[in-house]
């Protein structure tokens, strides 16, 4: 029983040599050089902002779990402190650190809102781990 045709035996012959062809002018172009490409964060869509906002929940679930409660005071906190509420992922923290300067500082929690990407339902999960007290 044979496993090929002459022609589907050709075919793969083709095939293989277009393939290696393809790596090796890619080789002398340089193009296997694994610093080249750096990966860069856009904004996210609703769908996968969701996922994180999940992920992030899970985690502050598992932090209530073991008793850790904490207290973020937004107008003195930096990006790693931020990163710690529920939903709120690096990006966001940075958003919020930009709006603190525009603002000077947050005179209320309210005022979270007027950064893109914060709603009620973010700022209610946080309620009790958020101050706005200067130190």
């Amino acid at each position: 029983m044979k496993l090929f045709t002459k022609q589907e035996k050709s075919f793969v012959l083709i095939l293989a040599f277009g393939l290696l062809s393809g790596i090796g002018v890619k080789y002398y172009k340089g193009g296997f050089d694994t610093n080249s490409s750096k990966l860069e964060f856009v904004e996210l869509d609703e769908e996968i902002n969701e996922f994180y906002i999940n992920l992030n929940d899970s985690t502050h679930e598992i932090n209530k779990k073991n008793n850790e409660e904490f207290i973020v005071n937004i107008n003195s906190a930096n990006k790693k402190e931020l990163v710690k509420l529920s939903g709120i992922g690096p990006s966001l923290a940075e958003r919020i650190l930009k709006k603190r300067l525009e603002l000077g500082r947050f005179n209320s929690i309210d005022e979270l809102k007027s950064v893109k990407g914060i709603g009620d339902k973010i700022i209610e999960r946080n309620l009790n781990n958020i101050s706005i007290e200067d130190n």
